[in-house]
């Protein structure tokens, strides 16, 4: 049977720290790296500071609850030396700037291995997000800037992709719908943003010698088929057409600014 201690200083009886064990060391001390901190800086000391108490005894399988309950109750998290929020995890535990930076260096470099990167595989295939954790990712990338260097390594990495994993991708978005919404969006995103003499170099390098099969000519067709064009206005000479003509003859190149 485990139980819930509670770290409490003796001065003014204020609780510190909660923690679990599930008693089969009685001479367990505590997970606490502030309380183990001290403890080892200054041993002699120490328990006229502190005092621990068992709070709780119960089954193992309820002590994540009850470690959370009682963290809680007694603001161990907020106004204590709880890291955590309890339920043996690192929900809520933060990284100080200096350790980002030295996990960020250690990270720089490495490479998974081909069995690490087939196991992630099998574990994410056939998964769904739900709409809520979507949300969320959505609402942490909005306004997000890349650097110049990271935009770089993704360009780098776009263009050293496989045939397999290109085909792959090509099939997952065969007969994919995109809702109304969706249009509106990505027109609104494009809407008088102007590639680059680089880039524009690179598009046409990339559609040299390319020829669209019969199918894509088709298909492409068929998509067309019933749309009504997105059309737009330019500010200038007030011209209203098609968003592709537009952005390529007016706004910032339109004969009529001044």
């Amino acid at each position: 049977m485990g139980y819930i201690y509670l770290f409490s200083r003796v001065d003014d009886n204020c609780p510190v720290y909660v923690g679990q064990h599930d008693g089969s060391n009685h001479k367990y001390f505590t997970g606490g790296k502030i309380l183990n901190r001290s403890y080892k800086k200054n041993k002699d000391s120490f328990w006229f500071k502190y005092e621990k108490q068992i709070i709780t005894q119960c089954d193992n399988d309820k002590l994540n609850e009850l470690e959370v309950f009682y963290i809680k109750k007694y603001n161990t998290y907020k106004n204590g030396y709880n890291l955590t929020i309890g339920g043996d995890a690192t929900r809520g535990y933060k990284h100080t700037e200096k350790t980002k930076e030295l996990l960020s260096k250690k990270k720089k470099g490495s490479k998974l291995s081909a069995e690490t990167i087939e196991k992630i595989r099998k574990i994410h295939t056939g998964s769904k997000r739900s709409k809520e954790t979507k949300f969320k990712i959505s609402e942490a990338q909005k306004g997000r800037v890349f650097s110049e260097e990271t935009i770089r390594k993704m360009s780098i990495a776009k263009g050293n992709m496989s045939i397999e994993t290109r085909d792959k991708m090509s099939k997952s978005h065969k007969g994919k719908v995109l809702s109304e919404t969706h249009k509106a969006n990505i027109s609104k995103s494009s809407m008088g943003r102007l590639h680059s003499d680089e880039s524009k170099d690179k598009i046409r390098q990339s559609k040299i010698g390319k020829k669209r099969s019969k199918e894509v000519i088709e298909n492409i067709s068929k998509g067309k088929k019933g749309l009504k064009q997105v059309t737009v206005k330019c500010p200038f000479c007030c011209k209203v057409g098609g968003v592709s003509n537009m952005r390529r003859y007016h706004f910032d190149k339109c004969s009529n600014k001044k």
